[in-house]
């Protein structure tokens, strides 16, 4: 009779001990989750220097409309960190190629943080030319579709330097801008495992892209 009391008394304490396990459990395994919650993206983008002339099916002014239109989203929750990247990254082995010959030009290296779950907004960059001051304009949005499915979709507006038409007996006049060319739109959407370098083809330009795990 004593020892079937016992017992009944156990039950409770028992009861509590694996909750308190299991609650222990699993807020181990939130915080181990939340440490590796933090992704970056890594991102070069470079000119064709023989382009050639663009193709009209890519730069449409509806692909134009859906790409400005995702740029101009005003997400007050997502992250816009963007940072310019030199002389390191996952990427500086390609940016050292792209650099040695004479068929490319490197417009800038930079990288962005969000997490797993979240956004990146808008971004804009303006590239100036040392000796004609000329500026090109870059608009990128990079959306993350979560860890699950690892979807990234990119919207990009790239306006480049002006065209300059000169003879050779003439010279640009200073202060001169010269006629700008119509803007390069890319749009893509792709599946990014970690660690996979990717390139967003364009006939005027290029994008190279890693997504990795912040320790």
């Amino acid at each position: 009779m004593p020892r079937s009391r016992l017992r009944a008394n156990g039950a409770p304490l028992r009861r509590a001990i694996r909750a308190g396990i299991f609650i222990a459990l699993y807020c181990a395994l939130i915080s181990s989750s939340g440490a590796s919650e933090k992704l970056f993206l890594e991102y070069l983008v470079f000119t064709h220097q023989q382009a050639g002339n663009v193709l009209p099916e890519r730069d449409t002014s509806h692909n134009r409309l859906l790409a400005v239109s995702a740029l101009s989203s005003n997400d007050t929750h997502a992250q816009s960190r963007h940072s310019l990247i030199s002389g390191s990254g996952l990427l500086q082995q390609h940016n050292v190629r792209l650099k040695e010959s004479p068929l490319y030009r490197v417009t800038l290296h930079a990288k962005t943080e969000f997490t797993k779950t979240g956004d990146t907004a808008p971004v804009r960059f303006r590239i100036k030319r040392a000796a004609t001051q000329d500026t090109a304009d870059i608009r990128i949005r990079f959306q993350y579709g979560g860890s699950r499915n690892q979807q990234l979709t990119t919207n990009v507006v790239y306006a480049p330097f002006p065209e300059v038409v000169t003879t050779p007996d003439e010279e640009r006049p200073e202060g001169f801008p010269g006629a700008r060319p119509e803007p390069w739109i890319l749009r893509d959407s792709r599946r990014l495992k970690f660690g996979e370098v990717h390139y967003l083809d364009h006939p005027a330009f290029g994008i190279l892209l890693v997504v990795a795990e912040k320790n």
